[in-house]
């Protein structure tokens, strides 16, 4: 019996379709796994973003908080170990960085103070603590001081700063890992402590907050910017556990809210105006001929710029990106870009008692 096979048109045509079918599913693939990498790039990007946003938040939140402490600039005494090797803010009267007239310890320093918009060489002037070649510049710096929890006296690190107050003197210290101080220690939130106590230790929190132009190493390629943190380490101000929190955190801005006093003189506790400070304050200087326009500051508005940590070779970011007066772009890159900005008031009044005299910008 003669058998007969396929025909070479009917074998082509089968391969010919064949192919569209491996084509098709094909594209599926790469398109769909094209769009993983996409979504895991941007998901990625904004984890970091909200996470950066939520760090400075909770900082900004707590400016000016200092327990039971009622007048910072009387109510505070230093001791022999509140000393700075490496500081990392302004002094009010020609002391040089790292003396005893810094701004780590010294009340007399508002609890936020910024750089808007600086160079290099201006931050690195400003905030000795950040090296020239570790700031990106024409972002913005952020330095607050507040207090952080209550610990126990055992727990206490040495090398960290602490206040250390019965609700009428207070001490700030380093720890030394010396012994507990006269008087009960207690933490308020412990509920095994009661009304015997009479001394609290809080522990302070000076933090610088800035645009780092690269992540881990400045020999990295292409560089990645982070959000990065001055934090008081070993009695000097170092990065936060030698690194950055943030990674493709790109720039930082600034506003700040004004409560101006109306024709009567008085304060209403709200934001009246916003401005940046990057170019001479309009607001009027506080009636108190000692104290700066920072003190007047009831809320700030941060604005973060984020970018993937990775290119996509498939995508060109051609988009223009708003923070504040500031505008970024185009970029001309493949990397993905976000924005976030967020209002947070102060809620501590103590920031405007604390006279201080210098510029902020």
């Amino acid at each position: 019996m003669r058998e007969r096979g396929f025909s070479i048109i009917e074998l082509m045509i089968a391969i010919t379709l064949g192919m569209l079918a491996v084509a098709a599913v094909g594209s599926v693939f790469i398109y769909g796994s094209r769009n993983y990498k996409q979504d895991d790039k941007v998901s990625r990007m904004q984890d970091e973003l909200r996470f950066a946003m939520a760090q400075i938040t909770q900082d900004l939140e707590m400016v000016g908080f200092y327990a039971q402490v009622r007048d910072l600039v009387n109510d505070i005494n230093l001791d022999g170990t509140a000393t700075v090797t490496a500081d990392c803010g302004p002094t009010t009267d020609g002391g040089t960085s790292g003396s005893n007239n810094n701004w780590v310890f010294q009340e007399r320093r508002v609890s936020i103070f910024t750089y808007g918009d600086a160079t290099a060489a201006q931050a690195n002037a400003t905030f000795p603590c950040i090296a020239t070649d570790e700031f990106l510049a024409g972002t913005d710096v952020l330095a607050i001081k507040r207090l952080g929890r209550s610990v126990r006296q055992d727990q206490t690190a040495v090398g960290r700063a602490y206040v250390r107050t019965n609700g009428v003197e207070t001490t700030l210290y380093v720890g030394q890992g010396s012994p507990s101080p006269a008087g009960t220690v207690c933490d308020p939130g412990d509920p095994a402590d009661n009304d015997s106590c009479t001394v609290t230790i809080y522990e302070v929190h000076p933090v610088v907050w800035y645009i780092r132009p690269y992540s881990v190493s400045a020999a990295e390629s292409p560089q990645i910017p982070a959000l990065c943190r001055m934090v008081f380490r070993g009695g000097q101000m170092v990065g936060d556990d030698g690194g950055c929190i943030a990674s493709g955190i790109a720039d930082l801005q600034l506003e700040f809210g004004f409560d101006v006093a109306d024709s009567s003189g008085s304060f209403d506790g709200l934001a009246d105006n916003f401005q940046e400070i990057g170019a001479p304050l309009t607001v009027p200087t506080p009636a108190s001929g000692d104290s700066h326009p920072m003190s007047l500051v009831v809320a700030v508005r941060i604005h973060l710029l984020a970018q993937s940590t990775q290119r996509d070779v498939d995508y060109t970011n051609v988009k223009t990106y708003q923070l504040a007066g500031t505008t970024r772009g185009p970029f001309n890159d493949g990397y993905y870009r976000k924005t976030l900005s967020s209002t947070v008031l102060l809620r501590n009044a103590m920031n405007r008692l604390s006279p201080y005299s210098l510029p902020s910008y």
